[in-house]
């Protein structure tokens, strides 16, 4: 089965896999333990990334329903739009935005932080910008989603 990665983005895998001094990494990619690798690749590490697909129920609960009421009237229906259109991708500017918009800096914060995940290796190995909201900083990553071995072993093979 051939990788579902653009021609670009498997080149960025070698590269980066080759570059990598993860000792586990460079010990794999000398003996092409490709599978090593892809479970690498998918182990999450300790840095944020902007989700990229936030369903509306992670927007619910992380909202505060006792500050609800507080929110003026045309915020809370502009709020039951942005919820009625999730899953957002908080990589997006306008959506990071929108939270402070209807929620205010205050109690938009704990929104903000519940639309960050923990990005997988790869993904942090191909990078990102780093984009902060408030005070919540994450990464909006260049390449979002699983690594296959067949992503793995076609880079490695390829480039």
């Amino acid at each position: 089965m051939a990788s579902s990665k653009t021609d670009a983005q498997l080149q960025a895998i070698a590269t980066a896999l080759r570059a990598s001094v993860v000792p586990s990494v460079v010990e794999a990619v000398a003996v092409r333990n490709d599978t090593y690798l892809a479970q690498w690749c998918n182990e999450l590490s300790n840095t944020d990334a902007w989700n990229e697909a936030v369903d509306a129920k992670i927007l619910v609960d992380a909202m505060d329903f006792t500050k609800f009421d507080a929110v003026v009237a045309g915020k809370r229906d502009a709020w039951k739009l942005f919820l009625d259109y999730a899953p957002h991708d908080f990589g997006v500017a306008k959506n990071r935005k929108a939270i402070e918009d209807v929620w205010g800096t205050i109690e938009g914060l704990p929104i903000l932080q519940a639309c960050t995940r923990k990005c997988m290796n790869g993904e942090l190995m191909l990078g990102g910008n780093s984009e902060t909201r408030n005070t919540v900083t994450a990464l909006d990553l260049n390449i979002e989603g699983p690594f296959s071995v067949d992503d793995v072993s076609d880079a490695l093979n390829k480039f």
